[in-house]
């Protein structure tokens, strides 16, 4: 099962300086899911299925996109981590 959520209610969050209060409201979910039996996936990975199943050419854009709009972080370690699985 592949749930996804409306992200815009968080990035509006973020741009007002709220992000915090929306976690300390839901941040359980991942915990919930987990519990659920139900597989969790943040943004870079739902970039990197989107990119194995040929819906994004790559995913360099992508994130580059998310830090500029909304102020996404990514640990330099991290991003190439995922730059490095997407073959890019």
């Amino acid at each position: 099962m592949l749930a996804v959520s409306n992200t815009s209610p968080i990035a509006n969050l973020a741009c007002i300086g709220r992000l915090r209060l929306l976690h300390e409201q839901f941040g359980e979910g991942r915990a919930m899911a987990r519990q659920l039996g139900m597989r969790v996936t943040g943004v870079l990975g739902v970039l990197l299925r989107g990119k194995k199943m040929g819906h994004l050419e790559a995913i360099k854009p992508e994130i580059d996109a998310l830090r500029a709009k909304a102020h996404f972080f990514i640990a330099p370690d991290l991003e190439r981590a995922v730059l490095s699985q997407a073959a890019e």
